[in-house]
């Protein structure tokens, strides 16, 4: 479902002209105040094709429509989860994420620096904040070793709830709202049903200011071209500066750097003779790294951008299954032994990503949360002995109590 709170489309650059009547100011860019961050490559390479997979299979159900992901989120959220999980349920998981030729202490060391990289932008004008948490229902039985390693490797917040309680959903989606700093209200709609067991969620918070911001006087309507090739006017922003600018044999590619440049956004304006599909069919992990290579030389362009504000959301089941993820979501079939004494009762029910995104003159402001959500294929009674009871050891050979008593303080 998407949801768009303003009038334009899709993030894409214009044909540009130059605006007399506007003195646009481009400051220098500030000094950088990062340096790399060294990670196991093989897991971020695997990330990378992962993200760009996962986009692939989702564009392809709306072609035409926006689409705005958060690989960084679905993985850590999935990696979470197959942390739980043994045999074939396994294989399959790092299968879709890509790391199946990675022993699992390896890809969480990977994922603890990603984390703390992550969290420590080094920039003042760039806040990141990424968060993970567990919520699991009261009296079902998880295992204590599935915890630890992801509170040690995650840094995740688990807490059992009384998921039957009115008041649990809010809990969970306040938990959303203070990680994405209100972008996001909820993950869960309505109350939790019976059969759900656990949710695994990640939230990631992005806000970064331009290096070099828009000026708010030059921003006026302008003509954008939908795919159906009608058009709308949208409020486009202008500015002319130095920016790191390449030619691809699909698309003309643009880098406008936030902060102290250590992130940025990229973007590709296909060849009126190519296509946005075109573009998004071809794009890889490999196509990705050729770009960022040669996006390093910065020449004077006129840029036009258009101001906008989405919301997405769409659940990955479909698009996971499809890129080898099948068996996690299969009741009866699944396995996740490593998260609880029932794992072989446990599956996937849904994995739900929602995020938003909002482009202004001062900068980008982003976020994404996603849900996973564990069910059981038949959900026990819970019984527990949080009140006093009565107990007996009995003899069923010599049909005799060996043992009668009642306990009102374990204590």
């Amino acid at each position: 479902m998407i949801r768009i709170r303003s009038i334009f489309a899709l993030c894409a650059l214009a044909p540009v002209i130059l605006l007399a009547a506007c003195d646009v100011f481009t400051p220098s860019p500030p000094a950088a105040t990062w340096s790399k961050v060294e990670l196991d490559e093989r897991v971020t390479d695997a990330y990378t094709d992962f993200g760009f997979s996962l986009f692939r299979q989702l564009r392809a159900d709306d072609p035409d429509g926006n689409v705005f992901i958060s690989p960084t989120s679905a993985a850590f959220a999935l990696a979470m989860t197959w942390n739980g999980a043994v045999g074939q349920t396994a294989e399959e998981m790092a299968l879709a994420l890509g790391i199946d030729h990675l022993d699992r202490q390896t890809v969480n060391e990977t994922n603890r620096r990603w984390l703390e990289a992550l969290r420590d932008t080094g920039d003042p004008k760039v806040e990141l904040a990424l968060a993970n948490s567990i919520w699991t229902r009261q009296g079902f039985p998880f295992l204590d070793s599935f915890r630890e390693v992801n509170r040690t490797y995650y840094d995740a917040e688990v807490r059992e709830l009384d998921f039957s309680a009115p008041t649990a959903p809010d809990i969970i989606n306040g938990w959303v709202r203070d990680n994405t700093n209100g972008l996001i209200e909820e993950i869960i709609e309505g109350g939790i049903p019976g059969d759900v067991v656990a949710y695994l969620i990640n939230a990631l918070y992005f806000k970064g200011d331009w290096t070099s911001q828009f000026d708010e006087r030059a921003t006026h309507d302008h003509p954008f071209r939908r795919p159906d090739g009608s058009q709308v006017r949208v409020p486009m922003m202008w500015q002319e500066g130095d920016f790191a600018t390449r030619w691809d044999e699909d698309a003309t590619l643009l880098r406008l750097p936030y902060g102290s440049e250590r992130f940025s956004m990229v973007l590709a304006l296909p060849h009126p003779a190519s296509s946005l599909e075109a573009l998004a069919e071809r794009l890889d992990a490999d196509r990705w790294q050729r770009w960022m290579g040669e996006l390093e030389d910065p020449g004077n362009v006129m840029v036009g951008l258009p101001r906008f504000e989405i919301e997405w959301e769409s659940s990955l089941n479909e698009a996971l299954q499809a890129m080898g993820m099948r068996i996690p979501f299969a009741p009866g079939g699944a396995d996740f032994s490593d998260m609880s004494p029932a794992g072989r009762d446990l599956f996937i029910g849904n994995v739900l990503q929602k995020t938003f995104l909002r482009v202004d003159e001062e900068g980008t402001e982003a976020a994404a949360v996603t849900k996973v959500e564990m069910r059981v294929v038949s959900a026990p009674p819970a019984l527990v002995f949080d009140r006093p009871f009565l107990l007996a050891i009995y003899d069923h050979a010599t049909e005799t109590v060996l043992f009668l008593g009642q306990i009102t303080d374990p204590s």
